[in-house]
Parts: C-alpha cells; structure tokens; sequence
C-alpha cells in the first residue's frame, strides 16, 4: 500500500499508532519528520529527525507518531500479507492512546528542542 503525504503550511502530527505485523517504511523528499515512540528497554518517549533522502521504517508492535513539519513531501509504503478477501480498510491500524497523549500537545519547534537535548545528553 503506497501513501504520499504532502504536509501544506502547517505542521501536524499524524494519530499515533502501531501494527502487529506491517512494516511501514517512510521517505522523505522533501522537508522533514520527526518520529516519535517508546523506548521498549526504558518506556521513554524518545524522538529522531528525518531530512530528505532519509527513510525511517516502523517495527511491528511498537507504537510510533510522525511529526510532519510544514512543507513535507513524504512518501509511506506499507508491507503486509493481506489475506484474500480481506479489504483495505482492513489492514493492521491499532490507536495508540498512550502515545497520542504524550505528542499530540507537542509543537514543532518543541520537536526539536528534544531531539537537539537527547543529541547533546
């Protein structure tokens, strides 16, 4: 499944959220993302900036929310095994309300002055 998402001229978060067993892989053409997730070994939100030509690919069952910051031209491919029959609609989306809280409230330039602190500490 291929999505291109272009973020206009505001920046947003997209719905956090994670897959049992589809690997979302995205790259970024233009502009920038920044991913934000759980550390599994601490529980931490931990986030990473993505430039263009840069990809970044989700792990199956780790909850994971983009930032796209204004201007963003990113292109997103989903792989999974879909079982015949089974409709688009279908595929394997879980909300993550956990991860939703923590970022949702979160703005751009907060973005970065987290990923700026955890470069330096």
């Amino acid at each position: 499944l291929y999505t291109h998402i272009s973020a206009g001229p505001n920046g947003w978060w997209e719905k956090a959220h994670f897959h049992q067993g589809v690997r979302e892989v995205c790259i970024v053409q233009t502009g920038r993302i920044a991913l934000a997730s759980f550390c599994p070994s601490t529980g931490g939100l931990k986030m990473a900036l993505y430039v263009p030509g840069e990809t970044v690919s989700s792990e199956p069952g780790i909850a994971h929310n983009l930032f796209f910051f204004p201007g963003t031209i990113v292109h997103v491919v989903h792989f999974f095994k879909r079982e015949v029959g089974q409709a688009s609609d279908q595929l394997d989306w879980h909300a993550s309300p956990e991860l939703e809280k923590e970022t949702k409230s979160i703005s751009g330039k907060a973005v970065l002055a987290c990923i700026n602190k955890w470069q330096k500490g």
